[in-house]
């Protein structure tokens, strides 16, 4: 009967034994890898990963990557082929020189133009022929050069290094009694220059030009294009510049300026402009009071009906100085020129001491014979403007 118990339990306990075994075999067929843990710093940035949601039953760990797609539009600029290839400029003729290079890589010079280069000892710098200078992309439709003597605008300033530039002849510069910059009067152009420009050295190392040329080269240089400077010409087939139009006005306009206010371009329109000549004066006005434009005429009953004035640039007439005014002068027919004449900004003081009639006296009775001189009326004082120089001379600095 032991014996029989004996068994009955040793074959529970290998039952036992035999059935745990499977449970715990079947349990661990139920657990995955452990995932890993280093790498997630090199994911790619476009990935998102998110937490682990929570049930009611079930806990579940759920990683989601997002594939974001960015679109992006790559457009291919065509490349920039310009005509011109290089410049030289040739000091010994006095001209600079637009060059082509064809399929086959010969260079073929095709435009060419009047200059006036440095002189004495502010030569324009030579290049050897391995180093050209090459244009740095700056340019300016107008430029005071105030390290100049005496300090002077120019028109179209194409820079080459340096203090080198490219640009038109020279205008006059003036300040006002209160030291401000007179804004560029057009009708002071360098006439001395102009009329040397292929055959004389004149300015302090810049390539000076015809208005014409200037703009003309302004358009047709590129950023990065090579300028060469050589002393000789020797060896180059080079082309005719365009002639240049005469000064045959009695002004100092540039006769190349295509500005409609130019008196060379009225004449080819023999317009009202080219017809009528306004007259400048100078208006009194209190401090911080502009007057209107017209009051700057003089002889408006002398021009036609319909004529209309204003500033070119509006005045500072907050204190009191003798201030430069630029009036323009538009006519029915749609042509206009610029007047520069001057407006004297006073004190209430001085303006009401103006305006008052004096008072009269009793004077004795002058005999019948006798004459009475004119009464003499004195200008206030600093209202005269000064004549401008006309006095041409090809030494102005740039």
């Amino acid at each position: 009967m032991k014996r029989l118990i004996k068994r009955k339990a040793l074959v529970l306990l290998l039952i036992s034994a035999v059935f745990l075994a499977s449970a715990l075999c079947a349990f661990s067929c139920q657990r995955g890898p452990v995932p890993p843990t280093d790498g997630l710093s090199t994911l790619p940035t476009d990935l998102e990963l998110t937490t682990p949601t929570t049930t009611a039953e079930t806990t579940t760990t759920e990683t989601t990557t997002t594939e974001t797609t960015s679109t992006e539009t790559t457009t291919t600029e065509p490349e920039i082929v310009h005509y011109y290839s290089h410049v030289i400029v040739f000091l010994d003729i006095q001209r600079v020189v637009f060059f082509h290079t064809d399929v086959r890589g010969e260079a073929i010079a095709e435009v060419s133009m009047r200059i006036n280069s440095g002189a004495g000892a502010t030569p324009t710098p030579v290049t050897p022929p391995d180093k050209p200078f090459i244009i740095s992309g700056y340019s300016a439709k107008l430029l005071l050069f105030t390290k100049s003597r005496p300090i002077v605008w120019v028109r179209y300033a194409t820079h080459v290094a340096g203090d080198i530039f490219f640009h038109s002849q020279p205008y006059d510069h003036f300040v006002d009694p209160d030291g401000k910059d007179v804004p560029l009067d057009k009708s002071l152009f360098n006439l001395a220059g102009y009329r040397s420009l292929g055959h004389s050295t004149i300015s302090h190392g810049c390539i000076r030009l015809a208005m014409r040329d200037a703009v003309w080269l302004a358009n047709n240089v590129h950023r990065d294009m090579p300028v060469y400077i050589f002393q000789s010409s020797k060896g180059y087939n080079i082309p005719d510049p365009e002639p240049l139009p005469p000064v045959d006005i009695n002004t100092r306009w540039d006769p190349t300026d295509t500005d409609p206010a130019n008196p060379y371009r009225q004449r080819e329109q023999n317009n009202m402009a080219w017809k009528y000549k306004p007259v400048g004066t100078q208006p009194m006005t209190p401090a911080g009071t502009l007057p209107p434009a017209s009051a700057a005429i003089g002889n408006k009953d002398q021009l036609p009906a319909g004529t209309s004035y204003r500033y070119l640039y509006t005045p500072d007439v907050s204190n009191p100085v003798l201030r430069t005014v630029f009036v323009v002068v538009t006519y029915p027919d749609g042509s206009y020129e610029e007047v520069r004449t001057k407006v004297n900004v006073v004190t209430e003081a001085e303006m009401t001491a103006t305006t008052t009639p004096p008072e009269t006296t009793p004077t004795e009775t002058t005999p019948p014979e006798a004459t009475t001189a004119p009464p003499v009326t004195t200008a206030p004082p600093g209202t005269t403007e000064p004549v401008p120089t006309t006095t041409e001379t090809p030494e102005d600095d740039d």
